[in-house]
């Protein structure tokens, strides 16, 4: 996966230097604004794996237990003014990519969870214009996923592979990684910020635009399917939000994701590149749509059928 436009410069001879800063950067900001009791407990719980048996089965399903009540739960009300920013952040990344074993085979699951969780903390309380909104956990769950595989990646920014984390925080994970997931992170949502400014929601850019972007490609590339999903009455909001929110991130297995993802930062307007991506996604099943009632076709695009071939929904 390409870096992000704006994370390192175009002078791969800086990279090691850029790399190095942005993780002092990084654990700087960390230092600074995680030190709370809040967060304190959080991490407690997490690397004590109390969440780990959890955890919902499936993004479509939540867990039939109430997490606020649990006995040990963040969702309860601590003094600290971030607590509900804290508690919106860990209750939706211990939600993120549940069908990867690296985020729910113990015991370092827990481990790996507060490090997507500590990216979303410190962005969300340096982006207070914006902060936290659902959908940035899956974001920050494949980043830290893909770069957490292999350190093969230091060599390219000219930095030694060096050996793998021995520290408690990310065991078999190198050091660089988190700070390199936080800053990769930072510049996808920068490059999706629109969608997540609620102040911005009905604009064209926001995420009401994005959905309309989307549902009039349809409407002008397949005016029959577009006219049988308008009779159902099946508003193009109850799929493309989470499309749209999650960059697409959770219909798709990882590595279809991650070469998504590539055509996506390759693109000169990435947001317009998920929208015809998803026009052609609802294009691609119109078949099974067509000859769907309402609940079928929910079925169907809320759990976009796998074994799609990408390269050719993206060819169109």
């Amino acid at each position: 996966m390409a870096p992000p436009h704006k994370v390192l410069s175009p002078d791969s001879s800086k990279w090691a230097q850029e790399a190095t800063a942005i993780k002092d950067t990084y654990e700087g900001f960390v230092d600074e604004l995680l030190n709370s009791q809040d967060w304190f407990d959080a991490e407690e719980w997490l690397q004590a794996g109390v969440f780990s048996s959890h955890r919902p089965p499936s993004p479509s399903s939540p867990h039939p237990d109430d997490q606020a009540n649990h006995p040990h739960s963040v969702l309860r009300a601590p003094p600290c003014p971030n607590s509900f920013l804290l508690s919106e952040v860990i209750k939706d990344v211990l939600r993120t990519h549940p069908d990867l074993a690296f985020y729910i085979s113990p015991p370092q699951s827990s481990s790996r969870l507060l490090g997507v969780a500590r990216i979303l903390y410190v962005w969300a309380r340096l982006n207070q214009g914006v902060k936290y909104v659902q959908g940035m956990n899956e974001l920050a769950g494949v980043v830290f996923f893909v770069l957490a595989q292999s350190s093969d990646w230091l060599g390219g920014l000219g930095l030694p592979p060096g050996p793998a984390s021995s520290s408690s925080a990310h065991p078999h994970v190198h050091p660089m990684c988190e700070a390199l997931a936080y800053s990769l992170t930072g510049a996808l949502l920068t490059l999706n910020i629109d969608v997540y400014t609620s102040g911005l929601d009905g604009s064209a850019t926001g995420v009401a635009g994005r959905v309309q972007v989307v549902d009039d490609l349809v409407a002008l590339h397949d005016p029959a399917l577009h006219a049988h999903l308008s009779n159902l009455s099946l508003s193009p909001s109850y799929y493309l939000l989470r499309w749209v929110t999650t960059l697409l991130s959770r219909e798709f297995t990882m590595p279809d994701v991650v070469s998504l993802w590539d055509g996506m930062l390759s693109a000169a307007d990435a947001g317009r590149w998920i929208s015809y991506v998803s026009a052609c996604m609802v294009m691609r099943v119109r078949a099974g749509l067509l000859s769907s009632d309402f609940q079928e076709a929910m079925e169907t695009l809320q759990s976009y059928p796998q074994g799609e071939d990408v390269d050719a929904i993206v060819r169109g």
